[in-house]
């Protein structure tokens, strides 16, 4: 191989490599949260929250919980064909009968499908 080809090859090696590296917006996929939510009026006893509302910070999706208290929220992100790069993402549940809220911060990448501590609201 001679001097052009081998600069050639690694310029087109380079280029290769920072397009897959620039393409994470070109793989949408999803991350699931599920969870449930919980309200209590003491400290000893909780009792699942039907119809609160949980979302997660910075995106324009939410939930209802049902009657048990359970949720899944799925957001719609990016994913990276190098390198799966994680996130935090702040998962907010509120009453809308009441002003209490309740937050949980979790880590998570695309195509995950992440179970949420429960979220408990003190009413």
């Amino acid at each position: 191989m001679n001097k052009f080809e081998i600069k050639f090859f690694t310029l087109v090696g380079l280029f290769l490599a920072l397009l897959l590296m620039g393409c994470d917006r070109m793989f949408k996929d999803s991350i699931t949260f599920r969870g449930q939510v919980y309200v209590t009026a003491s400290t000893t006893t909780a009792v699942a929250c039907s119809g609160a509302v949980v979302q997660v910070v910075g995106y324009d999706v939410n939930a209802i919980t049902a009657g048990n208290g359970a949720y899944s929220l799925n957001i719609e992100t990016s994913r990276s064909f190098v390198l799966p790069k994680t996130d935090n993402y702040t998962i907010q549940a509120f009453d809308p009968a009441s002003s209490e809220n309740a937050s949980a911060t979790v880590s998570a990448k695309p195509g995950d499908d992440i179970k949420v501590a429960p979220l408990v609201l003190i009413d």
